[in-house]
């Protein structure tokens, strides 16, 4: 495990030459990395376990059923930042129920399809950060992210104002 505080302080170091905006989405990504990583490397410990049995995989669905609520209204608000940021919690919103409802009922199946789910969430992912990162970086939209899916009141009535 040691390694993973490695890695993480290597790519934090590296991203300091970035302007401020850019290093606080690499220190994000890092950080849902670290968590992610985290669940992934204490589920294959507790499941390589011969004593972990059945209450392994409820440990993660609750640890999974934590990370869903934290995303649902994240999901929400990400509806006001862009499509590619919003298709990443949507996309991860659906791997964590599917998994949280497939260690609950210990289906491996289930468990399964949430992780091609859980990869298509990384590639959404991937692409999100690499527009976030591109576009910051070159001052001009190299990939497209989209426009955001709602607006609230208060900045719609605020853009003429910002126009004049």
């Amino acid at each position: 495990m040691p390694a993973v505080g490695t890695s993480a302080r290597i790519a934090l170091s590296t991203v300091t030459v970035a302007p401020r905006s850019i290093r606080r989405r690499a220190a994000r990504t890092i950080a849902i990395g670290a968590i992610v990583l985290t669940v992934s490397s204490s589920s294959t410990s507790a499941s390589s376990s011969s004593t972990a049995g059945p209450k392994a995989g409820k440990d993660v669905a609750w640890i999974l059923l934590a990370f869903a609520i934290f995303n649902t209204y994240m999901l929400l608000w990400s509806t006001m930042v862009n499509a590619a940021i919003f298709g990443v919690f949507l996309t991860l919103e659906a791997t964590e129920v599917i998994l949280f409802i497939g260690n609950f009922a210990a289906n491996t199946s289930i468990v399964k399809f949430g992780g091609y789910v859980g990869i298509l969430t990384a590639l959404v992912a991937w692409y999100a950060s690499a527009a976030g990162v591109g576009n910051g970086v070159a001052g001009r939209t190299i990939l497209p992210v989209g426009s955001p899916l709602w607006k609230p009141a208060a900045a719609v009535a605020a853009e003429p104002a910002a126009r004049a």
